[in-house]
């Protein structure tokens, strides 16, 4: 069935965009691939691809029909706004000028790509309850893993990137792989330290010499590309106050339905995931996250590229609104969670009108173009 997206105005893009309303929800299918099109034609991503707005259109309704609608968060929306955030960090900070189109195209698909096929739990629960994953994939990046093969194969059914050279293909599926593998949360303290290096560097530093990447480095471009990916992952707290706090609510959610599913498969339960019906437990999780995960990452992005300081700015306001001696005024606590007793007992398939694409068989990740050393 053919989606008709809206047209949305390239001034609808900033970091003040509204995707939830408490009033009237979320934006609909047709308003977030409208914004899609708009961000990959003001990018010069689709002239670069040589693809016009059918095909454009064609992938993101493939895309989007391999994220599952039964996933609280992780979800086509939570994708949107990963994507979003890649945006406006790629192309209108001041980390753009660090970056080819070739890194932008891979930043851009990460952030559409980065959690295809998310089964709603987490690695763990998929290790533990041993799914077929966990034998495809043995380590704890199986997710991402996953995340990325479907990512190569769906590029490969749709030859999305058939117009590229092949070393500009390369570039990008090398850098697109790198991007992906960056949302594991094992890879958070080392992207964290590397941007604070990165700041040390430039306090010894003045005037056309204070740049924190090299452009020419395709180290320092792989360095960036990590710390953009996993920054946008993480950016749903540097939002607006109406989808910061229904972001939350929705992880708090997918949490607590994972814990049900523990339970109810009599698996090792996740002990913070098992305490969410309580709402000072919910503050404390999402304290814990803004002030050990959030915070660090967002403080080190803004000190690298100043102009992101009022991102970080917006995660400090998300802390000071815990207040734990009046934690009923806190508006982020997820009262459905003391509703939902039952687990999800499989995966929902999206809705007909948006069919998920055949996986076909089974194939494994192409190897690295560069990497000598296995992962």
């Amino acid at each position: 069935q053919t989606l008709e997206p809206e047209r949305v105005p390239l001034s609808d893009i900033n970091w003040n965009l509204k995707l939830y309303d408490k009033t009237d929800g979320w934006k609909s299918l047709e308003w977030m691939i409208g914004a899609l099109v708009c961000m990959f034609d003001a990018s010069g991503i689709t002239a670069a691809l040589k693809l016009d707005d059918t095909e454009l259109v064609a992938f993101f309704v493939q895309v989007r029909g391999m994220y599952w609608d039964s996933n609280d968060f992780h979800n086509f929306s939570h994708v949107f706004s990963v994507t979003h955030a890649c945006y406006m960090l790629a192309f209108t900070s001041s980390a753009r000028a660090a970056l080819t189109l070739e890194d932008q195209i891979a930043i851009m698909l990460a952030g559409l790509c980065h959690d295809l096929d998310h089964y709603g739990v987490n690695s763990d629960f998929l290790i533990k309850s041993a799914s077929p994953l966990a034998a495809r994939y043995p380590r704890p990046t199986l997710l991402e893993e996953h995340h990325l093969s479907e990512t190569f194969r769906l590029l490969d059914d749709s030859k999305l990137l058939r117009n590229l050279s092949d070393l500009a293909r390369t570039v990008v599926l090398e850098q697109l792989k790198h991007a992906i593998m960056s949302t594991y949360m094992g890879t958070h303290a080392e992207i964290v330290e590397a941007l604070k290096a990165r700041h040390a560097k430039l306090a010894g530093l003045s005037g056309r010499s204070r740049v924190p990447f090299d452009r020419n480095s395709m180290f320092d471009r792989k360095e960036l590309v990590e710390a953009i990916v996993h920054s946008a992952d993480l950016s749903g707290q540097v939002m607006d106050k109406p989808y910061a706090l229904e972001s939350g609510k929705m992880v708090m959610m997918e949490f607590h339905r994972q814990h049900l599913r523990e339970v109810a498969e009599r698996l090792p339960v996740t002990p913070f995931m098992a305490k969410l019906t309580d709402p000072l437990e919910q503050a404390k999780c999402q304290l814990g996250f803004l002030v050990y995960v959030v915070v660090p990452l967002w403080r080190a992005m803004a000190e690298v590229f100043p102009d992101l300081l009022g991102c970080y700015q917006n995660v400090e306001t998300r802390v000071v609104e815990i207040d734990f001696d009046h934690l009923d005024q806190w508006q982020g606590v997820n009262w459905d969670i003391m509703k939902t007793t039952e687990p999800l007992q499989s995966v929902v398939a999206p809705p007909p009108t948006l069919k998920r694409p055949s996986s076909g068989p089974t194939r494994e990740r192409p190897s690295s173009a560069f990497d000598d050393e296995p992962e």
